[in-house]
């Protein structure tokens, strides 16, 4: 009788080898990781490495080529720059120079009483495949009769509120024996016009998204300097003050009957400064308004810098009426929108339907011409008048509103065959509250007023 061989059970020696080589497999894994990645942070250190090496070049040429360059052509010009492409890796080239005093050992317009001794000459290049750009840095001395001594020298400075030297401001200099010279400021806030001829020369600025004391993104009215043979001139005497624009857009309202705050457009604001005494009107006066106004201010620091109310004129100012106004300090870049009320007059027209309208029933007259003139603002030149027409209850359409002021009224109408009017010489619209400024007049026949 044949007995069935019987299967050999595994033994524990064969589950250890099977871990042993899942062990060895993980290890393999791991370090090939590895090798992997060193051999990938080799590659981009020898990349980063020969980019450096390329920035690290051009920065030498910028400098060779920043050495050659002429006294008078350095003069005025504070930075340019170029892109360049090398090995398909793209290079931002910047070149900077600045007229340095020996003895302060920082730019010589940070002094009015210094002159260049020397130009600084920074070249920066940068590229997005390095973490840090290359920067090279030498001073270059005029030789020895290098410079005119008939000529001068003319620094021009700028600054904000703060008295912090402000970049970015365009500066042109310009005269019938020069010609123009353009320079942009730098970090230190200066401009350095070196060897220039003497005579009058025209100063004007433009601020490339900077704003002066009035306002303005470059002057309209140049600074006239006079320059002696070897003179060295800062100018202005105090720096020319530019900042980061704000904007002040205010929201006018009034009150209703009900007591109610209702938007409300207004032709005209005035915007005055407390600092330099510059005040203007904005807007056109007697049109009827179609949209917001909107004044672009330079940033002051002084408490109080800025007051806003309805208006072309000082005179429309409600002072203590503190919600007819705004009030108030502008940072750089701020966008303010203040709520301004205006002054409400609640005028009706009536007229007697007897002779001359001196006698009978006292009637509401619709469709009277009503002039409002302005005894105190005037507007080219003629004191602002505005007009309006009566309805049915023989009054203005809500809202009849007003800048704060003294006013006279005129209302006109034909009655009949005679054509009557009335006046009121001085009437003060100053009521800002639900109320409103009361006025009645009567229409008779008299001559226009």
């Amino acid at each position: 009788m044949h007995t069935r061989a019987r299967k050999a059970a595994p033994s524990d020696e064969d589950g250890f080898i099977i871990i042993e080589v899942l062990v060895s497999a993980l290890i393999l894994a791991i370090v090939a990781g590895a090798v992997l990645t060193l051999i990938t942070a080799t590659t981009r250190g020898a990349a980063m490495q020969r980019d450096r090496s390329v920035a690290y070049d051009l920065a030498q040429s910028d400098q060779a080529r920043l050495r050659t360059l002429k006294i008078t052509e350095i003069s005025g010009v504070k930075s340019e720059e170029e892109t360049l492409t090398r090995n398909g890796t793209v290079y931002t080239v910047k070149s900077e120079r600045i007229f340095v005093n020996n003895k302060l050992g920082a730019a010589a317009c940070a002094s009015a009483t210094v002159k260049p001794d020397y130009v600084q000459m920074t070249s920066t290049v940068s590229s997005n495949s390095m973490l840090h750009p290359v920067v090279l840095q030498s001073v270059v001395s005029p030789s020895s009769g290098s410079l005119d001594e008939n000529n001068g020298t003319l620094t021009v400075k700028t600054a904000n509120a703060q008295g912090e030297p402000v970049s970015g401001v365009s500066v042109t200099a310009t005269s019938t024996a020069a010609g123009t010279r353009t320079a942009t400021t730098g970090a230190e806030g200066c401009v350095n016009f070196v060897s220039v001829p003497a005579g009058s020369y025209e100063i004007t600025y433009k601020g490339n998204g900077l704003v002066n004391t009035k306002g303005e993104t470059k002057t309209t009215t140049p600074e006239i300097v006079s320059l002696a043979a070897g003179e060295y001139k800062t100018v202005p005497t105090t720096p020319s003050l530019w900042d980061h624009p704000a904007t002040i857009t205010p929201k006018f309202a009034y009150l209703n009957a009900a007591g109610t705050s209702v938007p409300a457009l207004a032709d005209s604001m005035y915007v005055a400064n407390a600092t330099n005494g510059v005040g203007e009107g904005v807007g056109t006066p007697g049109v009827t308004p179609t949209g917001s106004l909107s004044k672009v201010v330079f940033p002051f620091k002084s408490p109080g810098e800025y007051t806003v109310f309805a208006g072309y004129c000082s005179a429309n100012n409600p002072g203590a009426n503190k919600v007819g106004l705004f009030s108030g300090v502008i940072a750089p870049e701020a966008k303010l929108a203040p709520e301004i009320r205006l002054p409400r007059l609640e005028l009706t027209v009536t007229t007697k339907s007897g002779k001359e309208g001196k006698e009978g029933t006292e009637q509401l007259v619709s469709g009277a011409s009503v002039a409002v003139t302005d005894r105190n603002c005037k507007y080219n030149g003629s004191n602002i008048k505005r007009t309006y027409v009566t309805n049915s209850s023989g009054r203005v359409p809500e809202p009849f509103l007003l800048p704060y002021g003294t006013y006279e009224i005129c209302a006109s109408a034909t009655i009949g065959s005679e054509k009557r009017y009335a006046k009121v010489s001085e009437k003060k619209v100053e009521d800002f509250t639900s109320k409103g400024t009361v006025v009645k007049v009567n229409l008779e026949k008299t001559t226009a007023c």
